[in-house]
Order: structure tokens, then sequence, then C-alpha cells
């Protein structure tokens, strides 16, 4: 058991863990937006319709704001998405 370990070797499996989880969250917020239904096994774009502040709504919500971009009706769209969904989630 990992208990019985050196503590180096504790803290690495934890940090193993802790990365491999990150991974694999990243690509399930991606895979929402760019993935195919019948191969995930859910319905993509689930986690947006729910309301969830996923990495690619933040990264839009980002360069939404970002005054050095080229403005664009479809970035101020999504940021004052991303900002309702926030608002709401706040309350």
């Amino acid at each position: 058991m990992i208990a019985n370990r050196p503590k180096a070797e504790q803290t690495a499996c934890r940090s193993v863990g802790m990365n491999l989880g990150i991974a694999f969250q990243l690509v399930d917020d991606v895979l929402d937006y760019g993935g195919k239904s019948a191969k995930l096994g859910k319905n993509v774009g689930d986690d947006f319709r729910e309301g969830k502040i996923t990495l690619p709504v933040v990264l839009a919500f980002r360069r939404g704001n970002d005054p050095s971009a080229s403005s664009g009706s479809a970035r101020s769209s999504a940021a004052r998405s991303v900002r309702t969904i926030s608002i709401t989630r706040s309350a």
C-alpha cells in the first residue's frame, strides 16, 4: 500500500495522480466542443449547456476581452455568454 511507502514516493504518486486527472479533464473539456457524440457516448456541448465553466470557456472569455485581438461579433457574443454564465453560477 502507498501509505507504507516513503514520503517521497507518496508525494510522487500524488503528483502523478493529480496531473493525470488534470490531463483527463482537459481532454474531456475539449472533446465536449469538438468530439463526435457517437464516439464519446455523450452529447457534444452538454457541459456548456449545463453552465459548466470549462477551460475552453475561460479561454474564449479571456480572448474575447483581449484589446489586442481583432474585434468580432462572435467573440463579443461568446464573452457576453460567459459573463452571463459566471454571474448566474455565482448567485
